[in-house]
């Protein structure tokens, strides 16, 4: 244990603190929930993975008819207002509200 001086409002306080953690050591541990994006956030011609979305239950069943389900691969073709983006081989068309409450896991953060 190595001991830490802490200034709090012009008092001095000792606190115990465990020793640095190694780099390899946070490296293995897993995050409790993966960072997602907005499909929003992504240029044209980036892959995501899909994470969640935020819809109602309606708009959910019919994205997940089309083929948007759990952790598929998303592209984006267009952006705007439609967002263009492919699941598989079917582009769909999402308005930008609509699209703004999807979430991904951009190519960096995939599991």
């Amino acid at each position: 244990m190595n001991t830490t001086v802490i200034e709090n409002q012009s008092q001095l306080q000792l606190r115990e603190t465990d020793p640095p953690m190694a780099i390899s050591d946070s490296v293995n541990q897993p995050s409790a929930e993966p960072i997602a994006i907005s499909l929003t956030q992504l240029n044209r011609g980036q892959s995501a993975t899909f994470h969640r979305a935020d819809l109602r239950c309606e708009d959910c069943d019919m994205l997940n008819a089309m083929g948007m389900t759990d952790r598929c691969q998303l592209k984006i073709c267009k952006i705007g207002d439609p967002w263009i983006v492919q699941v598989k081989s079917t582009r769909i068309g999402l308005a930008k509200s609509l699209a703004q409450r999807i979430f991904v896991l951009p190519p960096m953060l995939r599991p």
